[in-house]
Parts: structure tokens; sequence; C-alpha cells
């Protein structure tokens, strides 16, 4: 009998408990990474450069901050993010045409999610209770 219910237990696809809990908060996620950039943060804890004088005249003139660097000028980077999930991964990042070029500047780590992003989700936000719960679930059937 133990071992019939190990090997429920082992046949239970963590994966898939994981996809399904971030799929439902995509939103929730995309919008961490805005609020991160908002802050002028990378990934890596890193502050992005500040701007510099003639493109603090340009923000200024578009009513925008000047500091931190936010990467967030009119709005079409910030309204096209995205998080997609996938059973093995999550990919963010905007759909927008300055994407590749922001990366470039700025790296890869400006999409995503810090580490203290993700332990946030996990345990303030209660999505680790989430996933013990469609785990139970798949282990009830």
């Amino acid at each position: 009998m133990l071992e019939s219910f190990i090997s429920e237990i082992e046949a239970i696809d963590i994966n898939n408990i994981v996809l399904r809990v971030l799929s439902r908060h995509k939103d929730e996620l995309t919008e961490l990474q805005k609020s991160r950039l908002h802050k002028g943060l990378r990934t890596d804890g890193v502050q992005l450069s500040p701007y510099t004088n003639p493109y603090k005249k340009v923000r200024t003139k578009y009513g925008r901050p000047t500091s931190p660097k936010d990467l967030d000028l009119m709005g079409g980077h910030f309204g096209k993010m995205f998080t997609l999930v996938q059973k093995d991964s999550t990919l963010m990042g905007s759909d927008d045409w300055k994407e590749q070029i922001l990366e470039f500047n700025w790296g890869k780590e400006i999409y995503g999610l810090t580490d203290e992003d993700i332990e946030n989700c996990l345990w303030e936000l209660g999505w680790s209770n989430e996933m013990a719960e469609e785990f139970n679930f798949e282990l009830m059937r």
C-alpha cells in the first residue's frame, strides 16, 4: 500500500501544477516586472544608469520623471509587456519594437523578476499554498 501511494506521488507532474498556478497570475507577474522597472532596477538588482542631460529634456517635455531611469517614456514599451507561462519555463518581455534595443543597451536582465519578487509571490502572496492545494487535489483524484 505504501509503495502504491509513493508511486502516485511520483506520478504527479509538478511542472503542470506550477504552469496552472502561474498561468492564473500572468497579469500580476507582468505588473511586478513593470513595478521593478519603474524603480530603475534590473532583475539582478543593478540600478539602471541615470538619464543623460539631453535625454532628461525629452523626458521633461513628455512630463516623465527624470530619475530613476525606468525605460518608460510614452508607455508603448510598458503597454506591450507580457508574461508567457510554459510548462518548463516562463518568458517575460515586451512585444514593443524597442525591446531588442533596450535589451542590447541594458541587458536581458531588464525583463523578469528578482529573487525577492519570486519569494514575495510564493510566500507573501500565497502562490506556494496554491501549488500545495493543486498537488493535494492531484493526489486525491
